[in-house]
């Protein structure tokens, strides 16, 4: 069973146990925007610390899941948030290095929360989303992942996006 799966199990076992969603372990704090030291070109930050990253999704499962992974490859979950209002809100609050962001939220839309934000500052993002070509039509040359995704795949769109940005 793959780490992505076994992590899904887990979290949904615990759910439909009557237990509370885990949130995932938040690490010490870290200027934003600062390089963690140990990064590699993979997105991936073996020696600890990685990014501060802020997820948008509005699936719980897949908030936790993400988090987890997020967490097991070296990066900070700095905030998580499910609709376009709390994504906003959250960007502001947390001011996270990276923003992993689902296309479609309930209620909004991920891409305008993007739009909103980046009226602030600039802030690497990744959008994820079943329809990838969907998001390239209404945001050419963004870094997008297609759902369902693995570490790897995940660790090299947060590489582009992070390179792309000049971090």
């Amino acid at each position: 069973m793959n780490d992505t799966l076994t992590h899904l199990t887990a979290a949904a076992a615990s759910t439909l146990a009557g237990g509370a969603p885990k949130a995932p372990r938040a690490r010490s704090e870290q200027p934003p925007g600062e390089p963690r030291e140990g990064s590699d070109p993979a997105g991936r930050a073996p020696n600890r610390p990685g990014w501060r990253i802020l997820v948008v999704e509005d699936d719980i499962l897949i908030q936790m899941v993400m988090g987890e992974t997020l967490v097991s490859m070296g990066h900070e979950v700095c905030a998580v948030a499910a609709t376009e209002e709390e994504a906003v809100q959250a960007a502001l609050r947390s001011r996270p290095d990276l923003m992993i962001v689902d296309w479609h939220l309930g209620p909004g839309s991920g891409l305008a929360a993007v739009r909103q934000i980046l009226r602030t500052r600039a802030i690497p993002h990744i959008f994820v989303s079943g329809d990838v070509l969907g998001v390239d039509q209404l945001s050419p040359g963004a870094v997008a992942l297609q759902k369902p995704f693995q570490e790897p795949e995940l660790a090299r769109a947060i590489a582009r996006a992070m390179s792309r940005s000049g971090t």
